[in-house]
């Protein structure tokens, strides 16, 4: 749940493997492979096999999150952070952007 209006930063930075990260805005949108938030997916970032999202967030809204391997056999420990601008809304013409 977001604690206020703001620009927040999902990343796997660290993961031992090629993670896929996706942005949720209900459990049941999760049941649909392309469901996430508007340009709330990331493959790579920074030329490296983690990914990184910025979303614009709002107060007491909740958001999912779901990390994934890119293929079947990419598995292993992944790191998982939530940083957050409050009141700066991000630099995106979506809801979420990679830039």
């Amino acid at each position: 749940t977001a604690p206020a209006d703001g620009c927040a930063t999902f990343d796997t930075l660290g993961s031992s493997f090629d993670t896929l990260l996706a942005v949720y805005s209900s459990c049941s949108a999760m049941s649909d492979p392309v469901g996430y938030v508007s340009g709330g997916c990331n493959d790579q970032t920074m030329s490296t096999d983690q990914s990184r999202l910025y979303c614009n967030v709002s107060q007491g809204n909740d958001y999912y999150m779901v990390i994934d391997g890119w293929q079947s056999d990419d598995i292993g420990q992944y790191g998982f952070s939530v940083s957050m601008q409050v009141g700066v809304p991000c630099n995106c013409t979506s809801t979420c952007c990679t830039n």
